[in-house]
C-alpha cells in the first residue's frame, strides 16, 4: 500500500514536472520521493532474495538429510544382501553334504555293509 502511494505520488509529480518546470523544493520533494521508492523496492527485493535464499538453504539441508537416509539404507541392504547370499551357500553346502550322506549310504547297501545304529 505505501509502496504504491508511493508511486502514485511519484506518477502525479512527474505528471506535474511534464507541464511546469519544478521549483526547486518540487525537484527536492521529487529526487526524495525517487529515493524512497528505490530504497523500499531494494527492501522489498532483499527480503524476497533472503525468503528465497532461506527456502533453498532449507531444502539443500532436507535432501542431504534424506541422502544420508538413502546412503544408510544402501548400506544396510548390501549387508542383508551378503547376509543372504551366505545363507544360500551354507544351504548348497547342507544339501550337498546331504546328497553325500545319501550316496554314501547307498554305497554300504550296495556293499553289504551295514551299521549299527
Amino acid at each position: 500500500d505505501k509502496l504504491s502511494s508511493m508511486e502514485d505520488k511519484l506518477s502525479h509529480l512527474l505528471g506535474d514536472t511534464g507541464t511546469n518546470s519544478p521549483s526547486d523544493s518540487e525537484n527536492d520533494s521529487l529526487k526524495d520521493s525517487v529515493q524512497n521508492l528505490d530504497q523500499r523496492l531494494k527492501s522489498v527485493c532483499s527480503q524476497d532474495c533472503r525468503a528465497n535464499w532461506t527456502s533453498l538453504e532449507n531444502l539443500q539441508r532436507d535432501l542431504e538429510s534424506y541422502k544420508s537416509v538413502v546412503d544408510t539404507m544402501k548400506i544396510d541392504l548390501n549387508i542383508q544382501v551378503r547376509d543372504v547370499e551366505s545363507m544360500r551357500g551354507q544351504l548348497l553346502n547342507h544339501s550337498r553334504i546331504e546328497d553325500l550322506n545319501d550316496e554314501i549310504s547307498d554305497l554300504k547297501v550296495r556293499l553289504g555293509i551295514v551299521e549299527d545304529l
